[in-house]
């Protein structure tokens, strides 16, 4: 059978790279884009790609991405394989992703680009102000939901990763000099462990006051009631 995969999805407007799971494909775009027009860049091993009747070319054709789109990819053979193309839209703000540059030192998108970033922060949703949930228990997004993040963990996952980066790194003797490579290492950890121990708190304990107790008569405690002068 003839190929007929998209094997690479993004957007250059905003930078945005698009995740393929299977015949699925998930982009998540920074907070306010319009994604009413946006032009993905792509590759596949198939003849061709569309979407319903409209030919697409790489990089050239927008398309309005408020609900999924399906991209067509057409074989030599003229056989089909759809994939369904989901856009969505980052609640993590611009002050939110500048704060993250200064807590991990990286303040060019040379190595952490803004979707990096937004990635990282993403990963650890948190109780608003308010008590509420970024899901209700059957896990459907809350709407009510403020968009709250702990940016303690993701500084200490990034912090860690850059850590792992350079873990090969050792302590040596050459031309008569002693170089401590492994310091950086430890300094990176350090880092990691400063903002692991910072993280926001994810469970709360009540203590009821006053204390539970029982009359002579079996009535109910009940602790919003004033307390007897007896």
């Amino acid at each position: 059978m003839a190929a007929k995969n998209l094997t690479a999805f993004s957007f250059a407007t905003p930078a945005a790279t698009g995740i393929i799971n299977g015949l699925y494909i998930d982009v998540t775009v920074p907070i306010a884009t319009d994604v009413t027009a946006l032009i993905a860049t792509f590759t596949t091993t198939g003849a061709s790609v569309a979407v319903g009747v409209t030919a697409q070319v790489s990089g050239v054709t927008a398309n309005d991405f408020t609900s999924a789109v399906t991209y067509t990819v057409t074989a030599t053979d003229a056989t089909t394989q759809d994939y369904l193309v989901t856009v969505a839209v980052s609640q993590v703000t611009n002050a939110q992703i500048a704060t993250m540059r200064r807590m991990v030192a990286e303040p060019a998108t040379t190595t952490y680009t803004d979707a990096l970033l937004i990635d990282a922060i993403m990963r650890y949703p948190h109780m608003d102000e308010y008590g509420e949930l970024p899901t209700d228990d059957d896990g459907v997004e809350n709407a009510d939901w403020t968009a709250t993040y702990d940016l303690n963990a993701a500084a200490a996952d990034i912090w860690q990763e850059k850590a792992a980066a350079i873990s090969s790194k050792f302590d040596f003797s050459a031309d008569g000099g002693n170089f401590s490579m492994s310091q950086q290492f430890e300094q990176y950890m350090k880092q990691a462990r400063y903002y692991r121990s910072r993280r926001m708190p994810s469970t709360a304990m009540l203590v009821k006051h006053p204390r539970e107790w029982i009359t002579e008569t079996d009535e109910t405690w009940i602790g919003n009631l004033a307390e007897s002068d007896d």
